[in-house]
């Protein structure tokens, strides 16, 4: 993955297959090092609820968009349950080169 991301709020989301996966709608933080490690994908393009991307899934980025390292029809993601994760509201998370400008980042309860 590239670790100089540009992360930002409604973000698209391709798969290999070049299918549109869905948009950002959150990035989850790790409490102890701010450092991202998963995005929470918005439901509407293949999935019916909000889904968990590990960053590690990314393959590049290339404008406005993120590519992914697998086809649409072999993702398989963890549904995301916002009981399991509590707002973290900052505007801008800067770490280790991800520049993530969203209206709140999540971070794991």
């Amino acid at each position: 993955m590239n670790t100089e991301l540009k992360l930002t709020k409604n973000m698209s989301i391709y798969a290999t297959d070049n299918a549109k996966v869905g948009d950002v709608k959150h990035v989850v933080v790790e409490p102890t090092t701010s450092e991202i490690s998963h995005l929470i994908i918005e439901q509407g393009f293949i999935f019916t609820v909000d889904k968990v991307l590990p960053v590690g899934l990314i393959a590049r980025q290339e404008d406005d968009s993120l590519y992914l390292n697998q086809s649409s029809d072999k993702l398989d993601l963890m549904d995301y349950e916002e009981s399991y994760f509590v707002n973290r509201h900052d505007p801008e998370i800067v770490r280790d080169g991800n520049n993530v400008e969203v209206d709140s980042a999540v971070v794991p309860q």
